[in-house]
């Protein structure tokens, strides 16, 4: 069963997209934890932000709503569907489907996150392969499991 399949499967069974798609009130509640951590610490986004991970672009979308130029990168379509049904109109994130173990940015952004669940699904030494191939291309990283930024 490949990475993808197994992500899928989880994602499909155990916790739910509800928790990724905007439409829901527990990704509503994701979000407005996020909100907060944002409007505190405003000055570390910058411009362009590589949200990694970025599953249903819940972070993604609410980032580019406020004028950020984003690029989400997920490995699953189903999640890559509900972030772009989700985009804002006038400025919607780049989504990208890619593997992350394998992901290096062609582009330079000022700010990468890499929030909630999807962490746990790394290695310790996945998890550094993944920072180490963006290293050279971001300037800030905003790391945090399970929300608790």
């Amino acid at each position: 069963m490949s990475e993808e399949d197994i992500l899928r499967k989880e994602y499909e069974t155990v916790e739910g997209f509800e928790n990724y798609d905007i439409r829901f009130e527990e990704a509503k509640k994701r979000l407005k934890k996020f909100e907060e951590f944002y409007n505190n610490n405003r000055d570390f986004f910058g411009k362009k932000i590589l949200d990694l991970a970025c599953g249903g672009g819940l972070f993604s979308n609410f980032l580019a709503e406020r004028g950020h130029m984003v690029t989400g990168v997920d490995i699953l379509d189903s999640m890559l569907e509900i972030a772009k049904r989700n985009s804002p109109k006038n400025n919607p994130p780049k989504y990208i489907k890619a593997n992350l173990l394998e992901f290096i940015p062609e582009e330079e952004f000022d700010t990468t996150i890499f929030l909630g669940n999807s962490i746990a699904h790394f290695s310790p030494r996945d998890f550094a392969r993944i920072l180490l191939n963006i290293r050279k291309k971001t300037k800030y990283f905003i790391v945090s499991y399970r929300d608790s930024i």
